[in-house]
C-alpha cells in the first residue's frame, strides 16, 4: 500500500509539473506575441552559435593552451601560465594588433592580385568590436539587399572583416592605410563607430593618457612598463576564465536544445548574461589596474589636455580628420566608402531603455561622461563630414522606437540590432552613385 501510495503521489507530482511548465511555456510564448516578438527557435539557435563562435576565439592575453577547461581559480592557473601569448600583439602602425591578421595581411594582398578578386565585389569592414559584430550577425542582411542591385548582377560578393575590438580614430584610419599600402583592392569600405572614441578616448584622458592613443587597458599590459604589475596577469586570466565559462554555457545550452522553448531560452539568456556581466567587470578591473600615478611616455602619448572639453575637442576633430583622411585614400583608388556613426545606449532619447538593458549596460564615470559629453558633439560633426565629401550615416537614433531588448552591454547589439544596423548601411548604399566606381 506504502509503495502504491508513493508511485500515485510521484505520478501526480511529475505531472502538475509537467502541466505547470506547460503552461508556463504557454504564458511565456503569449507574452512574446504580445510584445510582437514571438519566440523564434531557430533564430535563438542561430544567435547561440554566433555568440559560441566569436566566444571560442581567444579575447584575453594569457597563454591558457595547455591549462584544462575545469572550474579552476585565477591563482590555479596563473601560477602555469608564464607569458603573454600572442594574440594580442604590439604593432607598429596601430598600436596592438591581433597576430591572425598580422599572419593575413600578405595573403589577403595576394588575393587582389588574381582574377578571382577582379570578379568579385569585396567590401571591407573597419571599426571596433561592433563593426565585428555588424560582419558577424548582420552579414547576412548586407549582401542580400546588395545583391538585388543590378549594378552589382552576376558578381559574387565578399564581405572581409578587418575591425577590431578596442579600436578607435586614427587607429582605424592607420590600420586602413596600411592595407592599402600592402596593395588591398576592395571595392568598397565601411567604417563604423563613434562609441569607441568618446567613451575609450575619456577613459586614456582620466588615466593620465592622451585620447588619440590607444585604449590603455588594451595595450599596456604588452608593454614592459605594465608587464611588471603582476595584479595585471591575474586580472587577464580572469577574463579568459569567464570567457571560458560562458563558452560552455553556450555549449550546453545547443546540447540540451534549450532553444527551442521560449521558457527555456530566457533562462538560458539570464545565465549567459550574468557570465557576461563577469566578463566586463573583468574588463572594468583591468582598466583600473592599468592606472598609476604617471603612466610611462610609451602608453600616455602626447601632452595630456588638462580639461575634459579640451580632450572632447581633440577626439572630435581626430575622429573627424580620420574619416575624412581615409574617404580621400579610397576616393583616389576609386574606391567606395561609407562612414556610420553607431547607436550606443547611454546616448539620451535614442532609445526606450529596458531594465535588463540598463543592468547589463553598466559602465563607469568615463564611458558614461564621453557619450554624455561627446556622442552630440559627433552627430554635429556629420555636417562637416558630408561637406568635406564624406558619405555619413548618423545610425544613432536607428533603435529609438524599439522598446524591446537590443543592447546586450553599453554598445553591442542582439543578432537583429545588428541586422538592422546593416540594412540601413544597405539602403544608403543602394543609394550611392559610387557604388561601382570606375578605377
Amino acid at each position: 500500500m506504502k509503495l502504491r501510495r508513493f508511485v500515485r503521489i510521484s505520478a501526480i507530482l511529475a505531472v502538475s509539473t509537467a502541466v505547470t511548465l506547460l503552461a508556463a511555456e504557454g504564458l511565456g510564448r503569449v507574452v512574446l506575441l504580445m510584445r510582437d516578438t514571438p519566440h523564434d527557435s531557430d533564430a535563438r539557435r542561430e544567435e547561440l552559435v554566433k555568440n559560441r563562435s566569436w566566444l571560442a576565439s581567444a579575447q584575453g592575453s594569457i597563454d591558457l593552451a595547455n591549462q584544462n577547461d575545469g572550474n579552476r581559480s585565477a591563482e590555479a592557473v596563473l601560477a602555469q601560465s608564464t607569458h603573454v601569448q600572442s594574440y594580442n600583439v604590439l604593432s607598429p602602425y596601430v598600436g596592438v594588433e591581433v597576430d591572425t591578421a598580422v599572419r593575413g595581411y600578405a595573403r589577403l594582398a595576394a588575393y587582389f592580385g588574381t582574377e578571382e578578386a577582379e570578379r568579385n565585389y569585396d567590401v571591407l569592414i573597419l571599426g571596433g568590436s561592433v563593426a565585428g559584430m555588424l560582419h558577424r550577425d548582420g552579414g547576412e542582411a548586407l549582401l542580400k539587399v546588395l545583391e538585388g542591385d543590378a549594378r552589382l548582377a552576376g558578381r559574387p560578393i565578399r564581405t572581409l572583416n578587418q575591425a577590431r575590438g578596442g579600436f578607435k580614430a586614427p587607429q582605424t584610419t592607420l590600420l586602413g592605410a596600411y592595407l592599402l599600402t600592402l596593395a588591398w583592392k576592395p571595392d568598397l569600405v565601411i567604417l563604423v563607430d563613434g562609441f569607441n572614441e568618446v567613451a575609450l578616448g575619456t577613459s586614456n584622458w582620466m588615466d593620465g593618457a592622451h585620447p588619440s592613443y590607444p585604449s590603455v587597458p588594451h595595450w599596456a599590459h604588452l608593454l614592459r612598463d605594465s608587464l611588471e604589475q603582476p595584479t595585471n596577469m591575474n586580472t587577464l586570466v580572469e577574463l579568459e576564465l569567464t570567457r571560458r565559462e560562458s563558452v560552455a554555457m553556450h555549449d550546453k545550452a545547443l546540447r540540451y536544445r534549450t532553444y527551442r522553448s521560449a521558457l527555456a531560452s530566457w533562462g538560458t539568456r539570464k545565465l549567459i548574461a550574468r557570465s557576461t556581466a563577469r566578463y566586463s567587470a573583468a574588463w572594468r578591473e583591468l582598466e583600473g589596474e592599468s592606472k598609476l600615478d604617471e603612466l610611462p611616455l610609451s602608453i600616455r602619448g602626447p601632452e595630456v589636455p588638462r580639461t575634459i572639453k579640451a580632450s572632447m575637442e581633440g577626439i572630435v576633430r581626430g575622429w573627424i580628420e580620420g574619416s575624412v583622411n581615409l574617404n580621400a585614400m579610397c576616393r583616389e583608388r576609386g574606391i567606395a566608402f561609407v562612414h556610420a556613426l553607431q547607436p550606443t545606449l547611454h546616448y539620451a532619447g535614442s532609445k526606450p531603455a529596458t531594465e535588463n538593458e540598463l543592468r547589463l549596460g553598466k559602465v563607469g564615470t568615463a564611458w558614461m561622461l564621453g557619450v554624455e559629453k561627446g556622442y552630440g558633439r559627433l552627430r554635429e560633426a556629420g555636417a562637416e563630414l558630408r561637406a568635406r565629401g564624406v558619405d555619413f550615416i548618423d545610425a544613432t537614433m536607428l533603435f529609438e522606437h524599439r522598446p524591446e531588448d537590443i543592447y546586450v552591454d553599453a554598445c553591442h547589439y542582439t543578432v537583429e540590432g545588428s541586422e538592422m544596423l546593416a540594412r540601413q548601411i544597405a539602403a544608403r548604399l543602394l543609394e550611392k552613385p559610387d557604388l561601382v566606381p570606375v578605377r
